[in-house]
Parts: C-alpha cells; sequence; structure tokens
C-alpha cells in the first residue's frame, strides 16, 4: 500500500503478518460482523519502513507469530509515528508478561483468535464512532471558521468604531474604523492599553463609568472627545456593554462609538440661529403669529403684550379671532381657508380690541409656510399697527371738510 492511497469511506485495516491464515482469520470475523471493512495485508514486516504509514489506516493488527522482541520494537515504532495509529496484537497463546509488555508499548489490546470477534466488535464500533465525531467537529468548525468570517467582515464594513478589552483594560480586537480613527494598524494595537495608544486629550477612558460599567450589567452610553490636530475635535458617542464567558461573569467590555461631530454643529449653528430669532422677535414692533390651518395660534412675538396689552397665558385662552369684530372674523377665516387652498400671499386689514377696550387698526400680510419633511403648512401673520396713520388721516380729512366750509 503506498503513501498516495485514495482515502474511502470504509474503514482501513492494515494486517501485519507472515502468514495466510491471520488474514483468513480476520476476513472470517469481519464477514460475521458484516463489517464492510478494507484490509490490507503486509508481510516481511520486520524490516517494514514506517515512515510512509500515514494517518489512513483506521485499525493495526499486528499478528504475533514472530518473536515477543520484535513485535513490541513494532509497537514502539508505531506508537512514535505523528499520527499513532490503533493497534491490536493478535497471539495463539499470549503470556501475560507479554500482554502487559504490549499494552505499555502502546497496544489497544492482545486478544486471541478465539475472542477476535468480539474484540473487532468493540474496537471497529469505537472507530466508527470516532470517525462521525471528527466529522461532526470538522463540520462545526467549518461553521465556526465561516461565521468568525462573516463577522469579521461585517464588523470591517461598519462605518463606526468598534472594539473589545478586557476587565483589565487591554485591547482584545477592532474593526477597521477603529483602525482609522487610532491611525494605527489592528497589529499595533492589539495587546495593548487603550490609554496607551490613545493621542494625549481624548476622554475616551471614563475608567471610573467603567468601573460601574462592570458592576452593573445594563449598558451605558457616554461622551468623549477626540482630538483631531490643530485645536479641532470630535465628538463621539460611546456605547458600552460588558462581555461575558459561559457562566455569565463579566470577562470584558464591548464598545461603539457614534460620531456625533456634525449633530454637534449643527446644535451649535441652530442655538445661534435660534438666538438670532429671538433678538428679532424680541424687538419686533409688528405683531408676528403662527397659525394652523384650524386657525390655532402657534406662536405670537413679544410685541402682541407691547402693542395689546395681554400677557402670553391671556393669548392662550382667547381665539385667534377672538379678538376682531364681527365684520373682520368672516372675512379674515375666509382668507385663512383661501391661503391653505391657494398658497398665495395675501394682504389683510382689520381691527383688534386691545385690553383696554380700544379698537386697534392693522395691516396685514399672510403667508403659507411649507415644512421641509412635507408637514402641516402654517399660515404665518405679520400685522402693523396703522391707528395712529388712521386717526391722522381722519384729523386730515376733518380740517379739509371746515376749510372748504370756511371758504
Amino acid at each position: 500500500m503506498s503513501p498516495n492511497a485514495k482515502p474511502s469511506a470504509l474503514l482501513r485495516i492494515l494486517l501485519l503478518a507472515d502468514s495466510s491464515r491471520a488474514a483468513q482469520r480476520l476476513e472470517e470475523a469481519l464477514q460475521a460482523l458484516h463489517e464492510p471493512c478494507e484490509v490490507s495485508p503486509v508481510t516481511a514486516w520486520p524490516a517494514l519502513d514506517l515512515a510512509w504509514l500515514g494517518p489512513e489506516w483506521d485499525l493495526v493488527v499486528v499478528d504475533a507469530g514472530r518473536p515477543e522482541a520484535e513485535v513490541l520494537d513494532l509497537l514502539t515504532r508505531l506508537q512514535a509515528l505523528p499520527s499513532a495509529p490503533l493497534c491490536l496484537v493478535l497471539s495463539e497463546h499470549p503470556a501475560e508478561r507479554f500482554a502487559l509488555a504490549a499494552l505499555q508499548a502502546g497496544a489497544r489490546d492482545v486478544t486471541t483468535p478465539g475472542l477476535l470477534l468480539p474484540v473487532l466488535r468493540r474496537e471497529l464500533a469505537a472507530l466508527r464512532g470516532a470517525r462521525a465525531a471528527a466529522a461532526r467537529l470538522a463540520t462545526l468548525g467549518a461553521e465556526a471558521q465561516a461565521q468568525a468570517q462573516f463577522l469579521a467582515t461585517l464588523l470591517d464594513a461598519l462605518p463606526n468604531p468598534v472594539f473589545w478589552k478586557d476587565c483589565q483594560g487591554t485591547l482584545l480586537g477592532c474593526n477597521r474604523a477603529f483602525e482609522r480613527l487610532l491611525g494605527q494598524p489592528k497589529s499595533a494595537l492589539l495587546g495593548r492599553a487603550l490609554a496607551a495608544v490613545a493621542p494625549p486629550g481624548q476622554t475616551l477612558i471614563h475608567l471610573e463609568q467603567e468601573a460601574a460599567l462592570f458592576s452593573s450589567p445594563p449598558p451605558q452610553a457616554c461622551t468623549a472627545q477626540w482630538p483631531t490636530g490643530e485645536g479641532a475635535r470630535k465628538d463621539l458617542l460611546c456605547f458600552r456593554e460588558t462581555l461575558r464567558d459561559a457562566q455569565g461573569l463579566v470577562t470584558g467590555l464591548l464598545g461603539v462609538l457614534v460620531d456625533v461631530t456634525a449633530q454637534r454643529d449643527m446644535v451649535h449653528e441652530l442655538s445661534e440661529r435660534q438666538a438670532l430669532l429671538d433678538v428679532i422677535t424680541g424687538n419686533l414692533v409688528d405683531l408676528l403669529a403662527l397659525v394652523d390651518a384650524h386657525g390655532k395660534r402657534l406662536y405670537t412675538s413679544p410685541s402682541y403684550q407691547a402693542v395689546l396689552g395681554y400677557t402670553e397665558t391671556e393669548l392662550a385662552d382667547i381665539p385667534t379671532t377672538g379678538l376682531m369684530d364681527l365684520d373682520d372674523q368672516a372675512r379674515v377665516a375666509a382668507a385663512l381657508e383661501t391661503l391653505f387652498r391657494d398658497g398665495h400671499t395675501l394682504d389683510l386689514s382689520y381691527r383688534l380690541r386691545h385690553k383696554d377696550g380700544s379698537w386697534r387698526s392693522f395691516e396685514a400680510k399672510a403667508a403659507l409656510v411649507r415644512t421641509a419633511r412635507g408637514g402641516t403648512p402654517q399660515a404665518l401673520f405679520l400685522a402693523r399697527d396703522v391707528t395712529l396713520r388712521e386717526q391722522e388721516a381722519t384729523q386730515r380729512r376733518h380740517l379739509e371738510f371746515h376749510l372748504r366750509q370756511s371758504q
């Protein structure tokens, strides 16, 4: 049998014997077991070169027809192989001393021809079980390797930096996004403490928080600042969870980083815009109001209090048209309906009742405000108090009338 022999699904047995009688006994025992096996007899085995004997043999049966010293030497050489095969010694009348020495030399069992059948049944059943277990382990290993490769690919494809470390803070793994964040390859990061590889000034460690996390199972979220050079920095949101072993004991920590720098800049910009808007509306002389499609006021500028005398709380309890006289209410309601239907800017005039009971005249523009995400549109009213102008115009008309009468 050559070392390049193709492996078979059958159990392969190598018989080392000088006589055909041993081969016949082995064949008869296998036939009685109805066990399909491939038997390869080899003679002149004392001078056998075992270098070609590979792991493809499931069982080696040694016929002890030769001197005991040669059998023991063969067993010793077989056990010295990188993948030692399972060995049975077949002897007509094995002495107790020889059987003990053969077992010590690596034989699985020493049996007589009469007991060969039950011994083969036991050993072949064990071999098949071992082969099935090995195949199952190989399948599980391939599945585990494929799953590990999938998880590694998934982690590297994530845009967010991910890292995990043990309870002492030593980095155990990370993805490519984390490598890019630190500007170092994984080989230079793993096995080192995060505090040793992170740039000065970063606040990602949070050792006190991590200590609390190890003693308190719920996940944590914390903010961190990561310097990027020239005074600039990234704002990171770090989500952290404990890692546990099969017994549920905490073995480390997993962290996922989210870059929220753009959101920070957006919040700052919105805050600045809101501050500017507050200054504008706070010093606005005209009345500014936002009204929904049902005519409900959603916002009124502070100038309402200065011009009409009502507090914000009082205005909240008054309907939008509650300050208008009856003639203006119907006309403004119809104009509001037209605005939400057609979307065209409208010019309006109406009167509003001051808190002291007097009436003030206003000229207004009404425009439709559409939200960026397709939400419900709103109506913006910008009204100017023209009461004084109208009073002056009335006085001028009276003066002109009296002047004509005098003439």
